[in-house]
C-alpha cells in the first residue's frame, strides 16, 4: 500500500483541511436535505427507481431505499448491474440494451441473483434474450424503449412497438414488464416553462403509444422514465408509475441552472457534492492554479465553479490543473477551495471514495464501488 493509501484509510475524524487533494467530498447535511425533500415530493405519488449511474455507489443506493416509494435502482450497464447486485441490491433496472450474446450470458446468470429488467428496442435481440434464458431455464421482464424526445434509442413507431409487444407476448422466457420513456433532452432545459412544454409533447407521444396495448397489460404496466430536470411535471402527469431522478441528491452546476419550483423540483435542491482542491501556485497576484484538472472532474456541461465566493472564475483547465482568476488576490499558496462540477456523473467516475463531512471534518467514507463498471 501507498503512504497516500495509508493516510486516506485513517482519515475518518479528520478536518477538511487535512484531506489530501484532489478529492470527492459531499456535505452530508446538504445531502439529507435534499434526500428529505426529493421523499416529500414524490411521497404517495410515484414509486422511485433511483438511476444509480450518478452516483455508482452501493452504499448510497442502500441509502436511497431506505424511503419506502423506492422500490428498486436503475443502472447503465451490466457490469454496473453486478457491482450492485453483488451489495445486495436485489431489484435492478437495467435502463439500456443488452445486446451482445456473451453479455446477455451474464444478464441471465445475473437473474440468479437479482430481480432484473433490461430495455429492448429490437426484435433480434428480444430472440436472442429469450434463447439463452430458455437455455438456463429462466425469464427476464422486459421494458420495451419508445423514443419519446431524446433521439437516442427506443421504437420509432407504433409498429416497431406492437411488433415487438406481441412477440415479447407469444415468448416463454421474456415477460413484457411495461415501458421505458426517458427524454434525456428535456432534463436540462433552463427555462421552466419551455421544459414543461417540452415534458407534455413527450407525455403526449407515450400515451399515444399506451393507446396500442391490450387492456389486460394495463393493471400492472410500468411506466419509466423522468428525471431530476423534470420532477415536478412528471409527477404532476400522473403518467408515470416510477421516476428515475437521481442528480437531486448531488446536484451540479448544470442542473443548478435550471428554473424550477423550489417545493416541488430542481429550485429545491442544493449542491452536495463538491470536488476539493488546494492552491498550489500563484504566478501573478490575480491568478491562482489549482490541483484539480481534467482527471478530477468532468467539464462536458462547462467548467466547474468554486462554492462560495463569487469573485473567484474558473478560467481554464488541463490534466492536472485548474486556473481560477483572483481578481483581488484573496488566495495563497495551500488554500483549498471547493468546485461545483459541471456534471456530477461523469464526475464521480473518476473516484474510488466520497469523503462525507460533517461540521467541517471527515464523519464517513463511502465506496464507489461501480466506478469505471462500463461494461
Amino acid at each position: 500500500m501507498y503512504y497516500t493509501d495509508k493516510y486516506n484509510t485513517n482519515i475518518l475524524g479528520k478536518s477538511v483541511k487535512d484531506i489530501l487533494t484532489p478529492n470527492i467530498v459531499i456535505m452530508e447535511d446538504v445531502f439529507n436535505n435534499n434526500m428529505r425533500i426529493f421523499n416529500n415530493i414524490i411521497s404517495s405519488k410515484i414509486f422511485h427507481k433511483p438511476h444509480c449511474k450518478m452516483h455508482k455507489s452501493s452504499h448510497v443506493a442502500k441509502k436511497q431505499l431506505e424511503n419506502p416509494s423506492s422500490i428498486g435502482i436503475c443502472c447503465q450497464t451490466l457490469s454496473e448491474a453486478e457491482a450492485f447486485s453483488g451489495n445486495g441490491v436485489r431489484n435492478i433496472f437495467i435502463t439500456n440494451q443488452i445486446t451482445d450474446l456473451n453479455k446477455i450470458n451474464i444478464l441471465s446468470d445475473l437473474r440468479k441473483y437479482s430481480q432484473v429488467s433490461v430495455c429492448v428496442d429490437n426484435m433480434n435481440n428480444i430472440k436472442d434474450i429469450n434463447t439463452i434464458l430458455s437455455n438456463n431455464g429462466s425469464y427476464i421482464d422486459l421494458m420495451i424503449e419508445i423514443n419519446c424526445g431524446g433521439g437516442r434509442c427506443g421504437v420509432n413507431s407504433y409498429e416497431e412497438f406492437l411488433n415487438q409487444y406481441r412477440l415479447i407476448k407469444e415468448l416463454d422466457h421474456v415477460n413484457f414488464k411495461g415501458i421505458q420513456a426517458y427524454n434525456g433532452s428535456s432534463q436540462h432545459i433552463y427555462e421552466q416553462e419551455e421544459r414543461s412544454r417540452v415534458s407534455e409533447t413527450t407525455y403526449g407521444i407515450i400515451r399515444e403509444y399506451l393507446s396500442c396495448l391490450d387492456k389486460e397489460d394495463y393493471e400492472d404496466l410500468e411506466i419509466s422514465g423522468g428525471g431530476t430536470g423534470t420532477l415536478e411535471f412528471d409527477v404532476e402527469s400522473g403518467l408515470y408509475t416510477e421516476t428515475q431522478a437521481g442528480s437531486y441528491l448531488f446536484m451540479d452546476m448544470d442542473y443548478a441552472r435550471v428554473e424550477g419550483d423550489s417545493e416541488k423540483g430542481v429550485g429545491g435542491f442544493d449542491n452536495s457534492l463538491f470536488v476539493i482542491t488546494s492552491v498550489i501556485s500563484k504566478p501573478s497576484p490575480e491568478i491562482a492554479v489549482c490541483d484539480a484538472g481534467l482527471k478530477s472532474h468532468s467539464v462536458d456541461s462547462g467548467y466547474p465553479v468554486v462554492h462560495g465566493d463569487r469573485e473567484l472564475t474558473v478560467t481554464g483547465v488541463s490534466d492536472n490543473h485548474c486556473v481560477v482568476k483572483d481578481q483581488n488576490n484573496s488566495l495563497d499558496v495551500n488554500d483549498r477551495l471547493l468546485l461545483i462540477p459541471g456534471h456530477c456523473d461523469p464526475t464521480c467516475n473518476l473516484y474510488d471514495k466520497y469523503l462525507v463531512i460533517n461540521n467541517q471534518v471527515v464523519s464517513d467514507v463511502w465506496d464507489i464501488d461501480a466506478r469505471g463498471r462500463n461494461i
